[in-house]
């Protein structure tokens, strides 16, 4: 029993490995399970079997390797603690995989096993990131009704923008985003 499970675990990573350089190599739209299969030299249908789609592998494979790439700063300052929180963010999103991330999250699908995934991909990266707005809550820096999702969303979103379209539209200036969502300089007790 126990060769059994570690074999799953083998091919799980393989799986996943080999979807993370699919995606960063041809962008998630041209992926295939094939393609997967071929990379992981494992079977099609072990992929099937456990995923059922191509767009399940792509989510579950880039929410395991966006967990490492996830720091939520912790300056002393809720403008400061943005700011750098913003930045990593961008230069996330400027790699191969981040940009991937990103384009698969605009991907238009009626998998509710990938809007599941999608829905608690975001949701723990935002329950994490509100950290930051916590502490800010707490030193007295920002209002205390604030609501954490819309102010998360009002930072991430014009960055995620930005990365999706390849920054055809207007140039997004980090500090002044922050400025706007938490003020220029919050405020002190």
């Amino acid at each position: 029993m126990g060769d059994m499970k570690q074999r799953g675990v083998a091919v799980r990573v393989a799986v996943i490995n080999a979807t993370v350089r699919q995606v960063a190599a041809l962008g998630p739209e041209a992926v295939t399970i094939a393609g997967i299969a071929a990379d992981a030299d494992v079977h099609p249908t072990s992929i099937y079997r456990r995923w059922k789609t191509v767009d399940a592998v792509i989510i579950d494979a880039l929410s395991e390797f966006t967990d490492s790439g996830l720091d939520i700063p912790d300056t002393g300052s809720v403008r400061t603690d943005f700011l750098e929180f913003a930045i990593h963010l961008r230069d996330w999103l400027a790699t191969p995989l981040g940009l991937a991330l990103s384009r698969t999250g605009v991907m238009s699908t009626n998998d509710e096993q990938v809007l599941m995934a999608r829905k608690l991909f975001w949701r723990s990266r935002f329950d994490a990131a509100g950290e930051m707005i916590r502490r800010g809550i707490e030193r007295g820096e920002l209002a205390r009704d604030l609501d954490p999702d819309t102010v998360l969303a009002a930072l991430v979103s014009p960055i995620r923008l930005a990365a999706v379209s390849q920054h055809t539209e207007p140039a997004v200036d980090i500090e002044k985003l922050v400025d706007l969502v938490v003020g220029p300089h919050p405020r002190r007790r």
